[in-house]
C-alpha cells in the first residue's frame, strides 16, 4: 500500500512540473512560430524597400539631350534592375497596367499557380517596341517622361512610340513576390518618384 501512495504522490507532483514544463513548450514553440512569421513579413517589407528605392535610383540623375534619349536611357537602367532582383528565382519584375482589383488579385493567383507571377497586360522590361521613326526604343520608355530635367512614371512615354501598348488603368512598374507560402505585388505608379 505504502508503495501505491509513494508512486500516486510522486506523480500527482511531477504532473503538474510536465504540464508546466509542455505549457512553456508550446508556447515557446508559438512565439518561435510568430517570429519567423513577422521576420518574414520583415523581408517582404525589405523587398518592397529595395525595388521603390532601387526604382527611384534608377530614374534620379537621369539626364540626356532630348526627351527620348532620356527615357530610353533611363529604361535601360531599370533593365539592369530587373536582371539584379531577378537573380533571385522568387521574384519577378514588370511594367505595364492594370485595374487595381487585378493587382490585388494577383497573390492569390501566385499562390494557386506556384510561381511570381505580372499582370496580364505587362511585359518585361527587355521588351522592344519602334519610334516614329522606325528604331528600337525600350517599351519600357512608354510609362516614362523627361520632365523639369527629371524622370518620372507616366504613361506620357507612350506618344513617344508608333504602335505604343496598350495602357488601361494604374500604370507602373512592378515586382512580384512568391516564396511557395506567400506572395506579394509591389507596385510603382505613376509620379514617382
Amino acid at each position: 500500500m505504502r508503495g501505491i501512495a509513494a508512486i500516486a504522490l510522486a506523480l500527482a507532483f511531477l504532473l503538474p512540473v510536465l504540464a508546466l514544463s509542455a505549457f512553456n513548450a508550446s508556447s515557446n514553440a508559438l512565439e518561435a512560430k510568430a517570429q519567423n512569421g513577422a521576420l518574414a513579413f520583415e523581408g517582404m517589407r525589405g523587398t518592397d524597400l529595395s525595388f521603390k528605392s532601387a526604382v527611384e535610383s534608377a530614374l534620379r540623375d537621369t539626364r540626356a539631350p532630348t526627351r527620348r534619349e532620356a527615357v530610353a536611357l533611363a529604361a535601360l537602367r531599370l533593365r539592369s534592375l530587373e536582371l539584379l532582383f531577378e537573380k533571385d528565382s522568387r521574384v519577378q519584375v514588370w511594367f505595364g497596367s492594370a485595374t487595381r482589383q487585378e493587382l490585388d488579385g494577383l497573390p492569390k493567383k501566385m499562390l494557386s499557380e506556384g510561381a511570381p507571377l505580372k499582370c496580364g497586360n505587362c511585359w518585361d522590361l527587355d521588351a522592344t517596341g519602334l519610334d516614329w521613326e522606325n528604331a528600337p526604343l525600350p517599351l519600357a520608355a512608354a510609362l516614362l517622361d523627361y520632365q523639369n530635367g527629371g524622370i518620372l512614371v507616366s504613361r506620357n512615354g507612350a506618344n513617344l512610340f508608333k504602335a505604343p501598348p496598350p495602357i488601361a488603368g494604374e500604370a507602373g512598374f512592378g515586382l512580384s513576390y512568391y516564396d511557395g507560402s506567400r506572395a506579394a505585388v509591389y507596385f510603382v505608379t505613376e509620379g514617382y518618384p
